[in-house]
């Protein structure tokens, strides 16, 4: 900031200008830190409202019929998303596929994950690809 031209100690209006100038680096940084919390906690909200929808689209309660047997089910999450997944897909007349998960996590990431999981699951349907060993 300044170099002191003589080399001795600090007279006092110099020691009120180097207090005052700390006092106000240290309110920049606290007011920066803030700052930055608070920019955090906005993305997280967005964050998980953007998760709150994909995830209300996942657990949409249809029930399943087959052979005189109703499925269905009612998922709230306790925080805005979960990682939970339930699906009913009915194969056949008399098969019906129940994929039940647990993806690790909360936010937006889950969400995607779960809505992939859940893609891949009705495609694989779609294209024959599971098969399912019945016992006699």
């Amino acid at each position: 900031m300044w170099e002191k031209r003589k080399q001795k100690n600090f007279n006092l209006g110099e020691l009120h200008f180097l207090k005052e100038c700390t006092r106000m680096a240290s309110m920049l940084l606290q007011n920066y830190t803030l700052l930055a919390e608070e920019v955090e906690k906005k993305r997280i909200v967005r964050d998980l409202n953007m998760a709150s929808i994909i995830d209300k689209t996942l657990h949409v309660a249809e029930s399943r019929h087959i052979q005189g047997v109703k499925i269905g089910f009612f998922s709230i999450p306790a925080v805005g998303i979960s990682g939970d997944y339930l699906d009913i897909q009915k194969l056949d007349s008399n098969t019906m596929l129940l994929a039940l998960g647990d993806v690790s996590g909360h936010g937006l990431g889950t969400g995607y994950l779960v809505s992939a999981i859940r893609g891949i699951i009705q495609n694989q349907i779609r294209k024959n690809r599971i098969y399912l060993r019945y016992s006699k």
